[in-house]
């Protein structure tokens, strides 16, 4: 899963980008990985996952972000539901 992080936004929120990747904001800021923790809490609360089952692949310091997710035939219905809201 490809996303891009704008870290230090008003709210927690993801939307389907039309460039092809999540766009996703997390109110914490980007430093000392508080954003990239908050990330993978909300993403897990979110998609009713377990932070275990989200691993940060790459991106660690950067706003663009490839994610490891858990195959899960409900988790891809979840997500595509939401593309097609956004």
């Amino acid at each position: 899963m490809i996303v891009k992080v704008k870290p230090g936004s008003k709210t927690n929120s993801m939307a389907w980008n039309s460039e092809g990747f999540w766009s996703i904001k997390i109110k914490n800021p980007a430093t000392e990985g508080k954003a990239n923790k908050a990330l993978l809490s909300f993403l897990s609360e979110k998609l009713g996952l377990r932070q275990n089952q989200i691993i940060l692949k790459s991106g660690r310091t950067s706003s663009n972000k490839v994610l490891e997710i858990d195959d899960n035939p409900k988790l891809i219905k979840f997500l595509n539901e939401l593309k097609k809201d956004t």
